[in-house]
């Protein structure tokens, strides 16, 4: 993409987790081309609620109608919402990319892009659409918003490959011989063939963090002559002065290293009985803490504490506990009062709390969740809840989670770092040092916007 400015178009699937990392790579990319980024209709108010929008001219925001709509009361991350959302994503991928103009050819009739376009970057859960693109001659990159060990997965499944009989709960660590369900060999079958006609891969993640699976990507035999760009993290920028004035307020008016952060992401639930067991912890350690619960999960908690959520950025007693049905991450988890983070470690969360060096209490839910704790754990920055998730028959118990907070934070110690706040320090340090100009990140990405 040498030479004058080039127009990229950029879509991802109806999921904040997947969107909100390719959204920050398109306002990178915005500094050096035009760039068009096409989001869900189901996501656009939330994402303008969020402050996550750029005003930056060199973006054009467009609504995609996919027909995706949430089902109030059903499990997130059941294989029902992972299947619909693929079967709104792709077609409405197709149809939209079936229309655009190629950099040289002809307007093939109606389109929501008025410019022709040099590339596409699309999230690769929407890999089977990549083929409109090869068949008009428009290059693409897959973008892979998640750990890069699900893009080596890809590449070992083949059509002989075998299908468990039995539910797969959850992506498992890379092994040899990868059990999968027909939803899953059939998504990695569709993400492998774009893989073969791929531009390149943009992996979410830092060289330094995967080394070991980005190598095996790399020398795959599938990979020649394909590019692999490791430009993560990818983190989004909030400041006090988009909306979230009163949450920096509270954070500020809390000790340093007091604050406990609990939150697992825009899909990811607790049961309601984990929820009141969450609560019960949170009391019993006597520390500030800021949680961020979906308001359809509200409901589960007392009539007591939904009446003190009505007054708790009053300069009180009840101003100890914040509950939101949003937050902004990485604002709350740079702040010198946060001291631990209570996680599902969905990939975002994990190199968000790497970058900040904020530990963790690892919770995962289901999807790549627990492997990514697991690396979070080895690497030194937190400690793992055992028997947690939607497929757990297990309550998890408030006094699990209170020793696992203190184990982590050690609140009675004030003052004094815990061995997983200090291994957060060197992360953090490390991370500053991938991301900076002569960083690998950086590198890596200067090679995307020029090559």
């Amino acid at each position: 993409m040498s030479g004058a400015k080039k127009h990229i178009l950029m879509i991802s699937i109806p999921a904040y987790g997947h969107t909100i990392p390719l959204l920050e790579l398109a306002k990178k990319m915005a500094h050096y081309h035009k760039v068009t980024f096409v989001v869900s209709e189901f996501l656009l108010e939330g994402l303008h609620r969020r402050h996550l929008l750029t005003d930056n001219p060199t973006i054009t925001i467009l609504s995609l109608p996919d027909g995706y709509h949430e089902e109030p009361h059903e499990n997130a991350l059941s294989v029902q919402v992972f299947s619909r959302i693929l079967q709104c994503g792709i077609p409405s991928a197709e149809k939209l990319f079936s229309t655009i103009i190629p950099f040289s050819g002809n307007k093939n009739g109606h389109s929501l892009v008025s410019e022709p376009v040099n590339l596409v970057i699309l999230d690769n859960m929407i890999a089977a659409s990549a083929k409109a693109l090869h068949n008009r001659g428009i290059p693409y990159c897959l973008f892979n918003s998640m750990s890069s060990t699900l893009v080596l997965q890809t590449l070992q499944v083949h059509a002989d490959t075998q299908v468990s009989e039995e539910p797969i709960k959850e992506m498992l660590p890379f092994t040899d011989a990868l059990p999968l369900s027909a939803l899953y060999k059939a998504l990695f079958l569709q993400i492998h063939e774009a893989t073969l006609l791929t531009a390149g891969i943009i992996i979410n993640t830092a060289y330094e963090l995967e080394r070991g699976i980005i190598d095996a990507i790399r020398s795959h035999p599938d990979m020649k002559g394909v590019p692999v760009y490791c430009i993560g993290p990818l983190m989004p920028v909030s400041k006090a002065e988009t909306g979230h004035e009163s949450i920096v307020k509270w954070l500020d008016g809390k000790k340093d290293k007091s604050v406990i952060y609990v939150a697992f992401g825009s899909i990811a639930t607790p049961k309601p009985e984990d929820i009141r067991e969450l609560w019960k912890a949170l009391v019993k350690t006597e520390q500030p803490f800021l949680w961020a619960l979906a308001k359809k999960e509200q409901h589960h908690l007392s009539e007591e504490i939904l009446q003190k959520m009505s007054r708790q950025f009053e300069d009180d007693e009840n101003s100890r506990c914040l509950i939101l049905d949003w937050s902004p991450q990485k604002l709350i988890l740079q702040h010198p009062a946060t001291a631990v983070f209570i996680s599902h470690c969905g990939w975002n969360s994990a190199i968000e709390g790497l970058a900040t060096g904020v530990p963790v209490v690892a919770w995962p839910m289901s999807a790549d969740q627990r492997p990514n704790a697991i690396e979070l754990v080895r690497s030194g920055l937190g400690v793992l809840l055992e028997d947690t998730g939607y497929f757990s028959e297990k309550t998890v118990d408030a006094q699990d989670i209170y020793t696992a907070l203190n184990e982590v934070a050690d609140f009675a110690r004030r003052g004094v770092l815990t061995k997983y706040q200090l291994a957060g320090l060197v992360w953090r340090n490390r991370l500053d040092d991938i991301t900076s100009a002569n960083g690998s990140a950086e590198k890596d990405f200067q090679h995307l916007v020029t090559g």
